[in-house]
Order: structure tokens, then sequence, then C-alpha cells
């Protein structure tokens, strides 16, 4: 069993900016939940808009700067990734409130998806200190995974039409797409200083192993707090093969066969053939990449833990 991540009870805080995505992926009435949800918190509170890409960085970072004692991001992972960064070397908190499409992060770290509820682990002192760490590719930071290969293609060829019609099933149509001819790449692997090759149709350097639904990950044992990095290899790229990583992924504590994985702080890796690489669904320059952890990097307010669950879980482990 994965022992259960640290965390310390969240004190009652006295100020909050939330950075706010105005481009998320969800129609809802935010302003006027954030208004209901924070106006009887006590709290003194600010609303920051973003515009353009490095708003929501700044914004944190002026936050650390002025002493507000929590920064809230509302958007997806990429605004949450943003705002993470921007409060790296502090002791600030970052808040997630779910306003993406997939919002993956906020289902690593069991944050609730209605709004209201995510406002309140903060405004009504339910939530926790949870340390969490974040990668590096030169100077690139990222929360969730590289991905390299046929997922790559997937990410980054999904039709912004689709996306926009779809959702999350754009990407699975781009995938089914992509699988119409894969391509088996060989991997020369060096983790922590040892070097091996591996074989296979895409590859993920992951911080997160999350996929999108609380509790369901790729592998076993990986977590966003163990200070390690998880290289995952898939063999083959049939349906059958796909299906069967799919299924496992609700298995904590198997790994599907098509599967290969590894884990390290500092994880090198070359093809044999130019693949397209994805980072948190950006694309980014393409191997060798060469990531390394950071660990603890930032804390994050997520739901407290039932009483007793800590202990339980470390005690069978």
């Amino acid at each position: 069993m994965v022992q259960q991540p640290e965390t310390t009870a969240a004190p009652a805080f006295k100020s909050i900016h939330v950075i706010l995505n105005p481009a998320s992926g969800q129609a809802t009435p935010v302003l006027a939940q954030l208004n209901t949800g924070l106006q009887n918190s006590g709290m003194d509170w600010e609303i920051l808009i973003t515009k353009k890409a490095g708003d929501a960085k700044r914004f944190a970072e002026k936050a650390v700067k002025e002493g507000v004692e929590v920064v809230a991001a509302f958007g997806g992972d990429g605004t949450v990734m943003e705002v993470a960064s921007g409060l790296m070397g502090s002791k600030v908190p970052l808040a997630i409130l779910p306003g993406g499409t997939a919002n993956v992060m906020s289902s690593e770290l069991n944050i609730p998806r209605e709004l209201p509820d995510a406002i309140a682990l903060v405004a009504e002192g339910l939530g926790a200190l949870r340390w969490v760490d974040i990668g590096q590719v030169r100077d690139q930071l990222f929360l969730l995974r590289l991905g390299i290969g046929l997922e790559a293609e997937a990410i980054l060829n999904a039709d912004r039409e689709d996306k926009n019609r779809m959702g999350r099933f754009a990407y699975v149509l781009s995938g089914l797409q992509a699988l119409r001819e894969p391509k088996v790449a060989t991997y020369q692997v060096t983790i922590d200083g040892k070097e091996f090759e591996a074989q296979g149709v895409t590859a993920f350097i992951a911080n997160s192993g999350n996929i999108g639904v609380p509790g369901v990950s790729m592998a076993p044992n990986m977590s966003v707090s163990d200070g390690l990095l998880d290289l995952l290899v898939v063999r083959s790229a049939d349906l059958g093969s796909l299906v069967n990583i799919v299924v496992n992924a609700a298995r904590p504590d198997v790994l599907a066969e098509p599967l290969q994985h590894w884990q390290g702080r500092e994880i090198k890796l070359v093809a044999d053939m130019p693949q397209m690489v994805e980072m948190d669904g950006e694309e980014i320059e393409a191997p060798p990449l060469v990531a390394k952890i950071i660990p603890k990097a930032v804390r994050v307010i997520v739901p407290m833990m039932p009483e007793g669950t800590q202990a339980a879980a470390s005690a069978a482990t």
C-alpha cells in the first residue's frame, strides 16, 4: 500500500488573492460563487484576472511580496502551474479552484470539482497543507508530466474545433488517429546515473500519474509528494493494450502489462528517432530531455484526511 503523504492542518488565513483565468474551460458564474464563498470568511480578498501567459506567475510573486497569506488559482492545470511557479521558494500556500477541462492536479489531490466546495477548504478552514513536488526540464517547470511520442501526437494534434465541441474526447479521437501508424522507438535512458535501453511507442516522465479521475493513476506508487519522478514506457499501442492500461489504472497495486515503470530523482531520455514532446499540454523542444525533481516545491491546500487514516495507512506499509 502506498504511504499517505504527510499533511498538517491549515491555519485560519487573513488574506487571499484569487488569480482567475477567464479563458478556462468552465462556463460557470465564477465571480458570484467566489463572492458568496469569500464574503463571510473574515479574509481580506482580491480577484486578479489574467490577460496573457505569465500574468498568473507575476500576480503570485507580487502576492508573496505583499504578504498575502494564501493564493488561489482558478483555471486549468496550466494556470495552476503558473501560480505554483510564482509561489516556489515561499511558504505561501496554493489553493486550487478547478476551472479547466481536465483539472488533473485537483483530481490528484482529491480537491472537490465543485467550486463552492473547493473554496470552502480555505474559507471555512476545512483544508490541510501538503507539500507537492515540481518537475523541471531545462528552464521549464511542470506539475504533471511530459509525454513523448504517440501520446504527445494525440495531445498536440487534437483539432481545436473538436476540443471546443467535444472536450476531452477530442484527445481520444486524435489518439485513435495516431494509432494507425504507431512507431516503436528505442529510448536511451539514464536514471540517477544508471543507463539502460527501453522500447515503446510512447513514454512519460511524470510527477503525477493521475489521468483526471480521483484515485486513478497510470501506475502504482506514483505520488506528487515522494521526491521522485516516474518514467513510464508503453511497449505497444494496439487497442487491447490501451484498454488494459485504462482498466488497470483503477487498481492501485497493479502495473498494466504494456507499461514499464522506473523512478528516480533525475531522468535523461534520448530517442533514436524524431518524436514530438508535450509538457502539461504544451509542445516543447524534442529529446534529448533531462528532467529533475524539485522536492517540496510548493504547499497546497487539500482536503483534510479523516482522523486516524494517515496513521493507519503508514502502519500498513
